[in-house]
């Protein structure tokens, strides 16, 4: 690119100049965090900074920074390059353009899909984009990852949106949709979900730490008793309200979501056989 005079000084022959640097991440999920990750670039562990000052004032380096994910700094030359921004025909008022939609789980063809916000619903991107569901038929989706509360059936016709999506109670997330069968162990899951977080997180803020270590545990006694408490999952709502208030990021305020959506859903007041 510099060679070609598309970066680095006189871009193009022109007095404008723009230097790029790529930096390859430790691969930490909790560098997520706008902050997190802009420790992580400095050298330092990938843990959170307290807000304010926020990154637009002092970010890295102690200097004005913006902390955005690719897609979005990807759309940025599309919406300038038109005289008249298409970009914002697309989508809904509150949903504007298009969306890279992975998913994966129990579907016939996982993928990386683009569409357009509320073009299509829930159960079209599962049955027209990813070709339906495998094994028995749909146990729930994870319509943005682990960290989202979980969807049924009954909820599939729900407009692809932010706001739809808010408006059953969970989110768009990541923009990584996890599709699971009725033929999965649901335990099984809330178990690897419990395990990845309480293995992830930074550890900075106690009651995300110790709350999901805890969790984990309550989760190992729930498998090796063969049964799943209506107390024990009043404990984890108390445990993800006390990491909600606290957690300084992201990571913390959502990490017990789909746990106690699965557990509320299908072992409330039911024995795990």
């Amino acid at each position: 690119m510099t060679e070609r005079k598309l970066l680095g000084k006189s871009i193009l022959g022109s007095s404008f100049g723009f230097e790029l640097k790529l930096i390859r991440g430790a691969g930490a999920y909790v560098c997520g965090d706008e902050t997190s990750l802009l420790n992580s670039i400095e050298g330092k562990r990938g843990l959170s900074r307290i807000k304010p000052p926020l990154p637009a004032k002092e970010g890295l380096y102690e200097r004005p920074t913006l902390v955005n994910n690719v897609e979005t700094l990807s759309v940025i030359a599309e919406i300038m390059k038109y005289d008249q921004n298409i970009y914002l025909s697309l989508g809904t008022p509150k949903s504007r353009g298009t969306k890279l939609l992975s998913i994966s789980g129990d579907v016939k063809n996982p993928g990386v899909y683009e569409i357009e916000f509320g073009k299509m619903s829930l159960r079209q991107i599962i049955n027209d984009l990813a070709g339906g569901v495998k094994g028995s038929g749909l146990g729930f989706v994870m319509p943005g990852g682990i960290a989202t509360n979980i969807i049924s059936d009954d909820q599939l016709d729900t407009s692809y949106t932010y706001e739809d999506l808010e408006q059953t109670g969970s989110s768009l997330g990541s923009g990584g949709m996890i599709v699971v069968s009725k033929d999965r162990d649901y335990l099984s899951i809330v178990k690897n979900i419990s395990d990845f977080f309480m293995n992830e997180t930074c550890g900075t803020c106690f009651p995300c730490r110790e709350g999901n270590r805890n969790i984990n545990k309550m989760i190992d006694k729930m498998i090796l008793d063969g049964k799943v408490d209506s107390q024990d999952i009043e404990i984890i709502r108390e445990i993800k309200q006390a990491i909600g208030l606290a957690a300084r990021c992201g990571f913390g305020q959502a990490s017990v979501n789909s746990i106690l959506s699965i557990l509320e859903k299908y072992f409330e007041k039911k024995v795990y056989v």
